[in-house]
Formats: structure tokens, C-alpha cells, sequence
């Protein structure tokens, strides 16, 4: 199997699933990058939202130093959920809204990358705004979805020792069950922007 992960440069950017919160900092991407062989930046702070505050996703966006990215994949934070947080409309482009904040994040990631952005859910779990902000993301173009929320097969192979709680991933949770997910969907991404 061909990777097309390799070498490359990757910007993660999120909350506490992306940081690894159950697992001592270690999460998806320390596990990715040392059996893929990529270059990354996790930018991922718990508790943080996209939508807006000091440490909103869009804040810390505009702070980042790095010149380059081959692929950005951002969290559909749990915590705009948890803290009711307005969904906004399609054409809304700040951190005032989910939908807004990721308008902004992937003009800037057009403008200052040029590279594919890619938004990745929690696994299913009991919440009614969630599931709205899982279905409205779908509504905007020119993006790639991971969708584990809604993804019987992926939801079908949880074990209970795959999860502190019903958000974080234990470090056997994103070995066993993240990891293999997640290199499938972005490796075909990459293969589809490596021409």
C-alpha cells in the first residue's frame, strides 16, 4: 500500500480528542506520524472551541508559524456543543458561529496553504446540538468530511476500553480504533491532491 502521507506536513488543529487527554498528550497524531513518517503541528488545547474567546480555534490559527502545509485537519470541537454554541448559516465567515469559524479557518487555510482541509468528528454520542453540527458542516463545499459520528462501521468495532468517557480516547482507543481510521481516509485524501 502506497503511503502518500510521507514526508508531508500536516497542521492539526484542536481540543483535548486531538491533544490525547486520556492518554498523557499522546493521541492520533503522535501514533500516525511515527508509522507513516510525516511532519506535524498540533495545535490543540483543552477545552477550546471554534467558535469565539481567547483560545477560539481562530485565534490560535492566526498565531500559528509555519510556512508550510500539505494537509490541515481541524476537530469539530465538542465544546461549542457543551457551551451551546450558535451553528450560524453557510455564508457566515467569523468565529461568531460553528459554520462561521469554519469559513474563516478554511479561507485561511486556502490563502495561506493551499492545501486540503479536512474536518474530523467525535464518535457517536447522545447530543442533540452535536448531531445539528455534524449535519451543517455537510452543507459547506470545497472540504473533506470524516465523519465518525455517523459511521456504523467505525461505531460498530467500539470496545469500552477504547474510551475514558463518552468524548476522550484512551491510548488504546486511537491505536486500535482512531489510527486506522483516520490514515485510511487522509492517505486517500492525499492521494487525490498528490497530482
Amino acid at each position: 500500500m502506497n503511503n502518500f502521507l510521507k514526508d508531508k506536513n500536516i497542521i492539526f488543529l484542536g481540543s483535548s480528542v486531538t491533544r490525547g487527554y486520556a492518554s498523557n498528550g499522546i493521541s492520533f497524531v503522535e501514533i500516525l506520524s511515527n508509522l507513516y513518517h510525516f511532519n506535524f503541528k498540533k495545535e490543540a488545547v483543552d477545552g477550546t472551541s471554534l467558535t469565539k474567546g481567547d483560545l477560539s480555534y481562530c485565534y490560535r490559527l492566526k498565531k500559528l508559524n509555519v510556512e508550510k502545509c500539505d494537509l490541515f485537519v481541524l476537530q469539530l470541537s465538542c465544546n461549542d456543543a457543551f457551551k451551546n454554541s450558535r451553528i450560524g448559516n453557510i455564508d457566515d465567515n467569523d468565529d461568531n458561529s460553528v459554520l462561521g469559524a469554519i469559513n474563516f479557518i478554511k479561507n485561511y487555510v486556502k490563502d495561506h496553504f493551499n492545501c486540503p482541509l479536512v474536518i474530523f468528528t467525535n464518535p457517536y454520542f447522545e447530543n442533540d446540538i452535536y448531531k445539528k453540527m455534524v449535519e451543517s458542516i455537510k452543507k459547506i463545499k470545497d472540504i473533506y468530511i470524516m465523519d465518525l459520528y455517523t459511521d456504523k462501521e467505525f461505531n460498530n468495532k467500539f470496545l469500552p476500553s477504547y474510551m475514558l468517557d463518552n468524548i476522550h480516547p484512551t491510548l488504546k482507543g486511537y491505536k486500535e480504533w482512531f489510527a486506522p481510521y483516520l490514515f485510511d481516509k487522509l492517505n486517500e485524501i492525499m492521494k487525490q491532491n498528490s497530482n
